[in-house]
């Protein structure tokens, strides 16, 4: 009992540990809040393309049109795509067609977030083709990543922070993914 008590009290003071090291838990993307509205950035027309996820209307992802809203106009950006759910912005992704631009990037997000943990990207012959930042905040809440891989030399910044709602839809829909494959292993 003692052993089980002490492992519960470890465990805890690791997850607190892992968010508090994260800093502050971003409130939006590119400078736009978490819940800013799809259609809102339609009638802007800054949207070139807008399609459902998963063909549910629901989920949506849109990509910015950069010769209108460009939030790095002195950074080499392939495209810039934002999350939808029920018309409000939860995540969105940066794609960047530099190492060093990514790198800029990436050093902007440990000043702002503290140290990340690191994972070495690896091809499928387990050599190491790139790297993987993360700064996690807690289940639930959400995280950050940002990734660059040297074969394609593109890298990634990708903030995702789902609604609850989301999640659940998320984990009940895997669920009955598995119990479709699972009778056929």
């Amino acid at each position: 009992m003692k052993r089980i008590l002490i492992s519960i009290v470890v465990m805890s003071l690791l997850s607190l540990a892992a968010i508090s090291h994260s800093g502050d838990i971003p409130d939006g993307f590119i400078g736009l809040k978490w819940g800013h509205s799809l259609e809102k950035m339609k009638e802007e027309q800054l949207l070139y393309s807008v399609k459902a996820i998963d063909k549910n209307p629901d989920r949506v992802i849109a990509l910015i049109n950069l010769k209108k809203f460009n939030p790095f106009p002195d950074l080499k950006i392939g495209t810039i795509g934002l999350n939808f759910y029920k018309d409000k912005l939860y995540g969105g992704i940066v794609y960047v067609t530099a190492y060093k631009d990514w790198n800029l990037l990436s050093k902007t997000l440990k000043e702002k977030y503290g140290d990340p943990s690191i994972e070495d990207m690896k091809n499928v012959y387990g050599k190491s083709i790139g790297t993987t930042l993360k700064w996690d905040f807690g289940t639930g809440v959400g995280r950050v990543a940002s990734s660059f891989n040297q074969l394609k030399n593109e890298g990634k910044i990708h903030y995702f922070f789902p609604p609850k709602e989301l999640m659940d839809e998320l984990s009940s829909q895997e669920e009955k993914d598995q119990s479709k494959v699972k009778d056929k292993l």
